[in-house]
């Protein structure tokens, strides 16, 4: 199960969304059904007349689809930020990137690193301010303060917990459909992590001043 959460949240981080379908299918007594579960490409379902069905081929004048069934159909967005939104902070950190590294001043007399590195991690802190991300940020050259390095720590961490009662949530619905219908009850529960609510807390303190830097320590035991 830890496995198949980390391949969700890894089709999440790379295409903003991910998609799964509940398939049942005769068992070898043909009394029961067994059932698995399919994961269908990002982006790849459309809706004809109200209905979903997946886009097989991308030919324009008469593309190949699937027709799916809604009640079978499972689907999961990063919390707090659309799939085209995530997928467009994506581009403007890889343009940042691309820029940076090409950028012809470097070969100008007298350019200053040090002010250019300053200005790459500023554009990295505003564009990954709906998460908010601090992975590509640095402490090197002093950009930010620890105390604001730590309320964006904080913000990953709530993001985190979000991303990770999303998934959960989206498996424990995929098994209630196949439960239903092959004759079982079972749900997952994550339980010794880090809860949102002990999150925002940590951030509230720290915003009032009652709570230091150390409040991560709590989280990383």
């Amino acid at each position: 199960m830890a496995n198949y959460i980390r391949d969700v949240a890894r089709d999440l981080v790379t295409h903003g969304e991910a998609c799964f379908e509940v398939v049942f299918s005769p068992s070898n007594t043909g009394n029961l059904f067994k059932f698995r579960i399919n994961r269908i490409m990002p982006r790849s379902i459309r809706y004809f007349f109200g209905h979903p069905c997946q886009l097989l081929s991308s030919a324009s004048i008469l593309p190949e689809v699937r027709q799916l069934n809604r009640e079978r159909i499972f689907c999961i967005q990063l919390p707090g930020i659309s799939a085209g939104s995530w997928r467009q902070m994506l581009q403007l950190l890889a343009d940042i990137d691309n820029s940076s590294l090409n950028s012809r001043l470097m070969l100008t007399p007298g350019f200053n690193f040090e002010t250019q590195r300053q200005f790459v991690e500023i554009a990295r802190l505003r564009i990954t301010s709906p998460i908010p991300w601090i992975h590509r940020i640095s402490l090197k050259p002093k950009v930010v303060s620890d105390t604001y390095y730590v309320y964006r720590w904080l913000g990953m961490q709530r993001f985190r917990a979000r991303l990770l009662a999303s998934i959960v949530s989206m498996i424990n619905s995929m098994l209630s459909v196949a439960g239903s219908r092959v004759g079982f009850i079972a749900r997952i529960v994550v339980d010794g992590l880090p809860t949102v609510e002990a999150i925002d807390t940590a951030i509230q303190g720290l915003r009032a001043g009652t709570k230091g830097t150390e409040i991560a320590r709590e989280f990383t035991r």
